[in-house]
């Protein structure tokens, strides 16, 4: 038997656009509707509206009248048109110019690595995962300590001494189903980096050591891999983007005492917000490399300055000799 579909959003939603076969009873007058009888007994419906929650709360008072009805699995955006779940849950992000049902397509047949889960890592990793991105691998070799939970939004008190990238995995599969989250207990290395990088389209860096962003950098200039570096420092931080063909992070930083960031956390101190304001900027450029969107920032550093809400921009260029200019 056809079930009778019923549009509960509210009148002015409906008058806008809405399925030709569907009923309009707002959620408000369920109660009223049932009461006179104007929704069908002889059929079962399907319950529908613009995100699923209103659906669901009439769902419920039609099953208490007696009503055989079902959640649509597909629901209405605001011009009428009919949307499934997963279709839905990047609307948003499909309107945008450049974006598009393609570039979502693109975005979860991507493979990202994350290097750290902790306070870069975690809005990186939660914002790539939100946007639809297909397969996220984290890679942290520490787990859950107090002392990160002010910045490490990926985690909660329940995490604590839970492996990082077992807690972030769960937190991002909570977020959103359709990712796939690949672990990996360790921290990055010289001796591993080749290995663990290989087969991904991109590198987002949240490391909060030289030796790590040297093995990153080499790995993926190895793989010809495009990487995404971030690092805070205080109220501070800086990003850049390294693409093959390109200037790398050897020829910026040539040695660890030429970096601006050089101090971990742990030995500087650290604003949360100011951790999460360059998470986002990292994860934004990610979004963009994956895209094609706009202009990567490569050969250039940016610096933000959270005291006086600042950014600048530093343009830099290969180094002769360096390992990127063999590649």
């Amino acid at each position: 038997m056809t079930r009778q579909i019923v549009d509960v959003r509210d009148p002015e939603e409906f008058s806008e656009g809405h399925l030709s076969d569907a009923i309009s009873v707002p959620l408000g007058t369920i109660a009223e509707a049932i009461r006179e009888g104007t929704i069908p007994r002889d059929r079962p419906l399907t319950v529908i509206c613009a995100r699923g929650g209103r659906a669901a709360r009439a769902v419920v008072l039609l099953a208490e009248a007696g009503f055989d009805a079902v959640v649509a699995e597909t629901h209405m955006d605001e011009r009428g048109a009919a949307l499934s779940n997963a279709a839905l849950r990047y609307s948003r992000q499909v309107r945008l110019p450049g974006v598009g049902v393609a570039g979502q397509e693109k975005l979860k047949q991507s493979r990202v690595v994350v290097v750290g889960a902790g306070g870069l890592g975690s809005p990186v990793a939660l914002y790539l995962a939100a946007a639809g991105v297909g397969t996220i691998t984290l890679i942290d070799g520490d787990r859950v300590e107090v002392s990160n939970l002010h910045r490490q939004i990926l985690h909660d008190t329940a995490s604590l001494g839970r492996p990082k990238v077992e807690s972030g995995a769960e937190r991002l599969l909570a977020l959103n189903p359709e990712s796939s989250v690949r672990t990996v207990p360790e921290m990055v290395s010289a001796t591993n980096a080749a290995v663990l990088l290989a087969d991904h389209d991109l590198v987002v860096d949240g490391s909060d050591n030289f030796a790590a962003r040297y093995a990153i950098n080499d790995a993926c200039i190895l793989h010809r891999i495009p990487w995404i570096h971030g690092s805070v420092h205080r109220m501070t931080g800086q990003l850049a983007v390294f693409a093959p063909g390109n200037a790398c992070y050897r020829c910026l930083f040539p040695s660890p005492t030429e970096g601006i960031l050089g101090a971990n956390c742990a030995e500087a101190g650290v604003l949360g917000g100011v951790v999460g304001i360059l998470g986002s900027m990292l994860a934004t450029e990610a979004l963009k490399q994956l895209l094609g969107l706009g202009s990567p920032l490569v050969e250039t550093l940016v610096t933000y300055d959270a005291v006086r809400l600042e950014t600048q921009r530093f343009r830099f260029g290969a180094r002769v000799g360096c390992i990127c200019s063999a590649a």
